[in-house]
């Protein structure tokens, strides 16, 4: 490899995966998400239910319990953000 791409290659690399809700989009399918859950149910129904409405995951061809908890157990944890 040329030198002087092996620090852009890197960097590329070294920036990991982005957070749910960083892509075009996803923050509707979390206020969704939000919705479901506010309506009680739990997390293997509403994957369930964003499945039969064909909401696309990011990857993967359908959405399960467990990814929607990471996605929902991250949001909650993020500081609230101050309205200015």
């Amino acid at each position: 490899m040329d030198p002087q791409w092996a620090g852009y290659y890197s960097a590329q690399l070294c920036e990991g995966r982005k957070p749910y809700e960083y892509f075009e989009g996803e923050p509707q399918i979390i206020q969704r998400m939000r919705e479901l859950r506010s309506q009680g149910l739990g997390f293997d129904r509403f994957a369930g239910r964003l499945n039969e409405e064909r909401v696309a995951p990011r990857s993967g061809a359908r959405w399960n319990g467990l990814t929607v908890n990471k996605i929902l157990s991250r949001d909650s944890a993020k500081p609230a953000q101050s309205v200015v």
